[in-house]
């Protein structure tokens, strides 16, 4: 059966009144107002066929191309802050046409927020649907395309019908550059790492340090030449001069649980490796070495220093898919899950849930006793009147018969004994059987059983893998955790321990530290470590840090440490200055005061081992963090 509008339902009931009406009284008014209500309904019933037949020749038919372009090109992968192009067509092979119909394509972001862009039209074979339009991605990571959701309706607006068709679509959204023309925010100015006269470069460059003298060639500029040597040989010679020294660099950045979850806005993983790649373009635009190294808090990824263009287009597509992480298994229950995942479930695959292909048996609902604690109750409860008349059965049945009768009192002591508590044990059966009937609990058992079929249906798993992700929770909690992170589905907050997450933050510390104790080992020359790192509301022990930190500045090497602001990440609610503080404003004030406290801790740890830390607000430039950068390498020389 159609879905019927409120406006379809609405006819339909006024229809009928009126054609009832005026068959009742038919013997005392004219025809004409039956005929119009039957006529009406006719009428209904042709509309209903229209849409129908429609529906069925035209909706299984369609096919969905879609076409992503950014400057003009086909993008395999997009640069964030860079406008975009997509162009949806909706075309049928065969069928009737659809008169009416309304399509709605949804970009998500690997942040979790969605941009849904909806046009309407007609549909036939010979005229595809199709609309273009631009979008934009401001944060690195990924952007995720599942398909367009096709609205039906006849031209009355009587009948609806819904259906999702899929064409999933996933791109990689790099960093931006630095300038929109690829060009450096910041000029070199400063070579302090390595001091000048510790390590030489003994090829032909553009410092000012003079290499050696040779013939003129041509071609050579005339601002290289030697004009009191040429006068003395009396023939043009050239001047070389060496080359500048290049600083090595690397860059570590940090995936943790902590940095992938935001409190409110950008995660801090994808400011990590929006500012990360600026530094990396800028760096290499020098003629500068640099290297990548991603940790989280189980491992961490390098690459090895260099300065080519494919070495920065790695270095962006590993910024960007640290970027487009999404956070890990979080504590929840089956039930929880089963309330978050039932929307999208709904949303994106909403034939697999219809009755006819997803059913749910009237016996699912029951819940058996076997199946719970209570079962040891109703066995000792049933099996009590045999421990209680054990002692008379075994001694003599005729003497017990005998004395039951003699005294016709005890009759109801002896039915007490032996029906009562059978009659309790099967009154416990059917209470605790008919929970399952209850609203909440039969919405909640239909909801899992008809995930556990899309899940098994999705994984081609068979049908043993549905009473799999019935009955095992962890199994079924496992997958659910899939099926949200892999619709970029962000999910509610809380359910994570305090005790994991500082077991997660002393995790990441130990691999930063093994990392810089790797880099120290690799190095060749005195480079440069810029660490940006997330750091929680607990108190968790740096001391891994601190000894790798205190190894690289053992060996000359320079390290900058760059974390968020506590602003950024606890914004203040908007007060009014008469009222009172709300008790969310209060919390939020304490918070970003511990971490203040947090903050001012580690930058007196670092301080003592001489690494400057740097705040990375959300109102700070890429400009003025090169700028601190830039003064940072020119330290030495001052």
């Amino acid at each position: 059966m159609k879905v019927l509008t409120a406006r379809g339902w609405w006819f339909l009931l006024a229809v009928s009144l009126i054609s009832l009406f005026g068959i009742v009284a038919l013997g005392w008014w004219s025809a004409t107002i039956p005929l119009l209500g039957l006529t009406a309904l006719v009428w209904f019933a042709y509309e209903w066929l229209k849409f129908a037949s429609e529906y069925h020749s035209t909706a299984t038919r369609l096919i969905l191309q879609r076409t992503i372009q950014q400057s003009h090109r086909d993008a395999v992968a997009l640069w964030a802050q860079t406008p975009f192009t997509v162009r949806v067509t909706l075309s049928a092979r065969d069928g009737l046409g659809l008169p009416f119909v309304v399509v709605e394509d949804e970009i998500v972001s690997s942040q979790g927020t969605r941009t849904a862009t909806r046009f309407q039209g007609s549909l036939t074979p010979e005229t595809p649907l199709e609309r273009e339009y631009v979008a934009r991605c401001d944060d690195p990571g990924m952007i995720r395309l599942e398909g367009v959701q096709i609205r039906l309706s006849d031209p009355a607006g009587f009948f609806y019908r819904r259906l999702f068709l899929r064409a999933p679509q996933e791109l990689l959204v790099l960093p931006p550059l630095v300038d929109t023309r690829g060009r450096p925010c910041s000029r070199k100015r400063f070579n302090a790492l390595p001091p000048p006269g510790l390590h030489r470069v003994r090829r032909p460059g553009n410092s000012n340090e003079l290499l050696d003298l040779r013939d003129y060639r041509p071609g050579d500029p005339p601002k290289l030449i030697a004009w009191r040597p040429t006068a003395r040989r009396d023939k043009l010679i050239t001047r070389e001069f060496e080359s500048e020294v290049p600083v090595r660099s690397q860059l570590f950045v940090d995936a943790s649980e902590a940095a992938q979850s935001a409190v409110s806005g950008i995660p801090p993983v994808a400011r990590f490796a929006q500012l990360a790649s600026a530094i990396a373009q800028t760096a290499m635009s020098n003629r500068d070495y640099v290297g990548l190294t991603i940790f989280d808090d189980v491992q961490s990824e390098y690459l090895a220093p260099a300065r080519s263009e494919s070495h920065l287009i790695r270095i962006t597509r590993l910024l960007a898919t640290a970027a487009a992480r999404f956070p890990g298994i979080r504590s929840a229950t089956p039930n929880e899950l089963t309330e978050w995942a039932y929307p999208v479930a709904v949303k994106y695959y909403p034939e697999l849930l219809q009755p006819r292909v997803n059913s749910r048996p009237f016996g699912l609902f029951w819940q058996p006793v076997s199946d719970s604690r209570l079962l040891i109750l109703v066995f000792i409860l049933m099996s009590w009147p045999l421990f209680a008349l054990q002692p008379y059965i075994l001694e003599n049945l005729s003497l017990f018969v005998e004395t039951v009768v003699a005294h016709g009192y005890r009759w109801q002591t002896l039915i007490a004994i032996m029906i009562l508590p059978s009659l309790l044990a099967g009154l416990l059966c059917l209470i605790h059987g008919i929970r399952g009937f209850l609203p909440r609990r039969a919405r909640q058992i239909s909801r899992r059983k008809q995930l556990a079929a899309l899940y098994a249906e999705l994984d081609q798993a068979g049908a043993g893998a549905i009473e799999h992700y019935w009955n095992d929770d962890p199994s079924f909690v496992e997958r659910s955790q899939k099926f949200l992170n892999g619709h970029r589905v962000p999910q509610p907050r809380g359910g994570i321990l305090a005790s994991q997450s500082v077991a997660h933050s002393a995790g990441s510390i130990a691999i930063l530290a093994r990392a810089i104790q790797a880099a120290v080992s690799r190095a060749r020359d005195n480079e440069l470590y810029i660490i940006t790192m997330h750091l929680t509301d607990d108190d968790t022990p740096l001391d891994p840090l601190l000894k790798a930190v205190r190894l690289a500045r053992a060996r000359h090497h320079h390290v900058l440490l760059l974390i968020p602001s506590p602003h950024a990440e606890t914004p203040p609610l908007p007060l009014e200055s008469s009222a009172p503080k709300p008790f969310a404003a209060i919390a939020q004030e304490a918070q970003r005061k511990c971490r203040e406290r947090r903050l001012d801790a580690v930058r007196t740890q670092f301080a003592a081992v001489g690494v400057p830390l740097l705040r990375v607000d959300a109102t700070d430039t890429i400009s003025s963090v090169m700028e601190q950068f830039d003064r940072l390498r020119g330290v030495r020389i001052r």
